[in-house]
């Protein structure tokens, strides 16, 4: 209750003379919270005190987010429902230009897209706080087909694949048309807790440089497990390892032969 006192530039000060028991300090300055402290006043002597403050930490600032979404063809998907969870979150439609403009805290942004007749798409996206560009993140969407069910199958040491995962020509990009065949494989590994962890193999042919045609197959095998985790398997469960040409599967004479050779392979390498 008494008139409230400042402190020197060292950051002390000289209380009025206080009666012994219990008195509260209550001490603001501009750049700290303010804070309440608890003394007990001893009935002779002189008492010093140190009162520690904490710095106000600002609310950390929204990042921009711009969110394209298109169609296997690369044009804009207008119409689609974009759903965000993680920092930022909520269900928007993009725009005739297929576009979501929205802004997030930091942290780790989960965006799902899906058109009436495309998708579903899950990717995610880091936002990081120190950056001053816009973060852009883009969703592909594959036309909806009928479930590619019966193209997987489990053996003690392999998951199966009936068709061959398709890549943009010599690219690590993921076709759109083999979304539905990775979006089973991915159900199938996640009904399966028992198997803790799978190799995903990237192979070429022998045509162009080794290492050219190495770091090839590491970006599909990158490709495939970013995926995959993307559609809910646990990425502890995923390793991903490019071995080029060096394990063919046929010989590399024929066309026919490369192309049995170009591949990617799902191995079981520990299951309980």
């Amino acid at each position: 209750d008494l008139n409230p006192q400042l402190s020197s530039a060292a950051g002390r000060f000289n209380s009025y003379e206080l009666p012994a028991g219990p008195v509260v300090f209550r001490i603001r300055a501009e750049g700290y919270v303010e804070q309440v402290f608890p003394v007990d006043v001893p009935a002779e002597g002189v008492l010093q005190m140190f009162f520690p403050m904490k710095k106000e930490v600002a609310p950390p600032a929204k990042k921009a987010v711009s969110i394209s979404v298109l169609d296997d063809g690369r044009k804009p998907l207008s119409g689609a429902e974009v759903t965000l969870s993680g920092p930022a979150s909520g269900t928007f439609t993009s725009d005739a230009q297929g576009r979501v403009l929205t802004d997030s805290d930091a942290g780790i942004l989960v965006i799902t897209a899906a058109g009436a007749t495309h998708g579903p798409r899950t990717i995610t996206v880091a936002v990081n706080a120190d950056s001053d560009d816009v973060i852009k993140a883009e969703l592909v969407l594959a036309k909806k087909v009928e479930p590619t069910v019966g193209l997987v199958a489990i053996t003690e040491k392999r998951i199966n694949i009936k068709k061959k995962i398709q890549f943009v020509t010599n690219s690590g990009e993921i076709s759109p048309e083999s979304f539905g065949l990775l979006d089973e494989v991915a159900g199938i590994i996640r009904s399966n807790p028992q198997i803790a962890r799978i190799e995903i193999q990237g192979h070429t042919d022998d045509k162009g440089a080794r290492r050219l045609n190495v770091e090839l197959s590491q970006k599909r095998a990158d490709a495939v497990k970013a995926y995959l985790v993307n559609a809910g398997v646990e990425a502890s469960r995923l390793d991903a390892k490019g071995f080029g040409p060096d394990r063919p599967v046929a010989p590399n004479i024929t066309s026919s032969g490369r192309a049995q050779n170009r591949r990617v392979e799902f191995h079981i390498k520990d299951a309980q």
